[in-house]
This record gives structure tokens, sequence and C-alpha cells, in this order.
């Protein structure tokens, strides 16, 4: 039996051998069969997830060649604004937020069944953007994002998501702060959860924390909250790497 398994962007073909589900099953051809095809969906995913694994260990080494800055938080805190004004002022690539992309072509709201093509899209979004680098990306979010919103709405990730996103999380994390206006974006967010955000921006903290990531507040409003970010990035640039420095506050 041939199994198609991964990302669409990443597609590997095996073939699963029969397995005998005679003498240890349960009486009854239908129970038989039952246990045989739980346990082909088993041996189905934990390829998946190998295979999975495999190619993310090669992005990694791939990424890890390249500086990375990466704008995360929570709902509408001028995230994309950030990633593209800094990647036009390093002249540089940078990756959009895949569930944004996704949404457009979808014109519904997200469910749960969503979350494995979005993060699919999350992975190649930015590893086109780093193949087309030379020393710098920026991600307007990256998987550790796709990892907390779906924990915190549908209280599940996929395994094989979870340790994609550890597996690839480096350089520097940008966090913005809630301290802008809430404003409907029309994603899944869009379920009057607008006084939720310091709760969701509660869980960017945690992650960030948790994964060991280097990372810093940007706050302020209009060209201020730009001017900050590209001072922390200029500042990441020179000096190759950045000591985690959340308790600082942007001017």
């Amino acid at each position: 039996m041939n199994i198609s398994t991964g990302c669409p962007t990443t597609t590997f073909y095996v073939t699963i051998p029969a397995i005998d589900t005679g003498s240890n099953q349960p009486p009854g051809g239908a129970a038989g069969k039952l246990s045989g095809r739980i346990k082909r969906l088993k041996l189905k995913q934990q390829i998946k997830h190998n295979q999975m694994m495999s190619v993310q260990k090669k992005r990694t080494r791939d990424i890890a060649a390249k500086h990375r800055v990466v704008l995360t938080g929570s709902e509408c805190t001028g995230k994309t604004q950030i990633a593209q004004t800094l990647a036009a002022h390093f002249a540089c690539p940078f990756s959009a937020e895949a569930a944004r992309l996704y949404l457009d072509r979808q014109s519904m709201a997200l469910t749960a069944q969503d979350i494995e093509p979005i993060a699919c899209e999350q992975i190649a979004q930015e590893d086109a953007a780093v193949d087309r680098a030379s020393e710098l990306t920026i991600h307007d979010t990256d998987l550790l994002s796709t990892v907390i919103y779906a924990r915190h709405y549908y209280q599940h990730c996929p395994d094989w998501i979870v340790d994609t996103a550890h597996s690839r999380a480096r350089g520097l994390y940008l966090l913005c702060d809630i301290d802008l206006p809430w404003l409907s974006d029309g994603l899944l967010r869009d379920r009057g959860l607008g006084g939720q955000r310091a709760q969701v921006h509660s869980l960017f903290v945690a992650m960030l924390n948790q994964t060991g990531q280097h990372w810093m507040y940007i706050r302020g409003i209009g060209p201020a909250r730009e001017q900050y970010a590209i001072a922390a990035v200029a500042n990441y640039l020179a000096k190759g790497s950045i000591t985690p420095s959340h308790d600082i506050d942007s001017p």
C-alpha cells in the first residue's frame, strides 16, 4: 500500500507492508479488519512524523546559516507592517503570515482541520524567504504562532508541528506588545476576543521563555514603533547574536 505523507511542498511516498491481523485479533472478521486499519493509521502517522523531521533537520541547518528575525505576538499588534518595513529597510526577503494567505483563499472561518495545511504553508513561506536571502530574513510570524493558536482555540496541536516549530526556532524574536488599539482582522480571532489579547499575549511570552528564544518587546505608536524595531535588528546584525532583553522597554 502506497501512502503519501508530509506537506504538499514536501511529499514522500513510502510502501507499508500488509499487517497480519489474523491470529491475534478478536473473533470476527469486522473486528479484525478494524484493528488492522487502526494499526495502519498509527504506522502512517509515525512515518509522516519521522519523514517530516528528517527534512526539517536539513532545513534547520539552512536556516541556522543565516540571520533570522521573527515578528511575533498577539493579534492586531502591527506585526505585518513592521515586517514589511524591516524588509524594505534592510533590503531582504520576508515571509508572509500563512494563516492570512490561507484565509484569503478559503473565505471562511478557520477550523481545527485547517491547522496542518496552515503549518505546511507557513513552512513553505519561511523556506522560500530563506532561499532568497543572502544574510537576513524577516518572518511575519512563524510556526511557534501556529502552535500557540492551535492550542488556544482547539486545545491541541499535532506533534509534528510542535516538534518542527521547536527545531526551527532561532534568531531574534520581536514580540509586538498589545499597546495598539484592537481592530478586527478577519481571521479566526474575530470572535469578539479583543479583551482576551492579554491572555494570548501571555501565551507568547511563555512560549518564548520556555523554548529559550532571544526576544525583546516592540512598543510605541506609528513610526516610533518601526524605528525601535529597525534599531533592534541593526544591533542584532552588528553583534551576530543578542542577549535576551525582554525587560527593556522601548522608548
